[in-house]
């Protein structure tokens, strides 16, 4: 195997905010690189932006990081064992490994080719604050060599959907587009580069 670990950092990014980037800025340290992929549009998730708006805040977000374009190009989201497979095949002299909260161990068994999932693919395990994994659950996953557990990367916890619902409001308030820019910096999570295509798209609205 591979000494060369990358860590993929998959999420709708819908929008990208400080939260996403403090993950990946914590990550570094632990891995050669850090590469961040947007998911592909998801037919469970209508309201979700489009794939390649995502990408293109995304790109913005994490101008320091690699960020892929191979869910975006797909036009709809790829199952994380395909993806990895189809990575691992494209870099495969690079350890890959997919970044998981601790929350979603006992959710494994129902993605996409579950026994395959864990039993061939290199995952990095985050804690989340909060959240206790039960000890059989962890137990199986530690007994696992393709299963790395991260110490706590002390990082802020803040979900896009708090950031939309913010946007939402600062557009019922605001009179104008100049106002809204100022209402939307004002939430204080998200880039200018960013605010600018949220309003140029409509986003959020």
């Amino acid at each position: 195997m591979s000494s060369h670990t990358v860590a993929v950092l998959g999420g709708s990014f819908d929008p990208p905010h400080v939260g996403h980037t403090q993950l990946a800025d914590a990550l570094q340290p632990h891995f050669n690189e850090v590469w961040i992929i947007p998911c592909g549009d998801r037919s469970d998730k209508h309201t979700m932006s489009p794939a390649t708006l995502r990408y293109q805040m995304a790109s913005i977000a994490y101008k320091n990081y690699q960020v892929l374009d191979i869910e975006a190009q797909n036009g709809s989201m790829i199952p994380s064992y395909f993806l990895m497979k189809r990575l691992e095949s494209i870099y495969p002299n690079k350890t890959l490994k997919l970044v998981i909260g601790s929350d979603l161990l006992s959710t494994l068994h129902s993605w996409d080719e579950p026994e395959r999932l864990v039993s061939e693919i290199n995952f990095a395990v985050l804690a989340r604050k909060g959240f206790t994994i039960s000890e059989e659950i962890e137990n199986e996953f530690r007994s696992k060599p393709n299963f790395q557990f991260l110490p706590d990367l002390n990082i802020i916890e803040m979900s896009s959907t708090e950031v939309r619902n913010a946007i939402k409001n600062a557009r019922k308030e605001a009179e104008s587009k100049e106002e809204l820019r100022e209402k939307i910096a004002e939430i204080g999570f998200i880039s200018g580069e960013i605010i600018d295509i949220i309003i140029n798209n409509n986003l959020y609205a």
